[in-house]
């Protein structure tokens, strides 16, 4: 019997969220890429001084909502995990690689992927 992957949620228990369709993937990951370029550029052009530690795992959060909100709750959990890798590699020491260095920015990560992704289960 063959079935799409978008039937085979059909069998699955009341409580499973559908998943996103390939617009909502596209648009989830447009949103993160576009949030990092946007960090990028404020990092580079705002002074050290002006910029808060916490305020972009924030913005980051922002984006998982907003994917939930528009896209479900596994776009959401797409989000939640894109952008802990985006964190982890383009804003973590040392920058362009998934190690992190020192073990509270691996704590910090690890707490923004939970709450990422349980903000994106309660909203989607």
């Amino acid at each position: 019997m063959d079935q799409t992957p978008r039937d085979a949620f059909k069998d699955a228990p009341e409580g499973m969220p559908p998943a996103p369709d390939a617009t909502g993937v596209v648009l989830t990951l447009g949103l993160v890429a576009l949030t990092a370029l946007a960090a990028r550029w404020a990092l580079a052009i705002f002074p050290a001084s002006v910029q808060p530690e916490v305020a972009l795992p924030l913005v980051f959060l922002i984006v998982v909502l907003l994917s939930a909100v528009a896209f479900g709750f596994w776009a959401g959990l797409l989000a939640a995990i894109t952008a802990f890798a985006t964190l982890n590699f383009l804003f973590t020491e040392p920058l362009y690689t998934f190690h992190v260095a020192h073990p509270q920015d691996l704590f910090a990560l690890v707490v923004f992927l939970i709450v990422a992704a349980l903000a994106g289960l309660l909203v989607g």
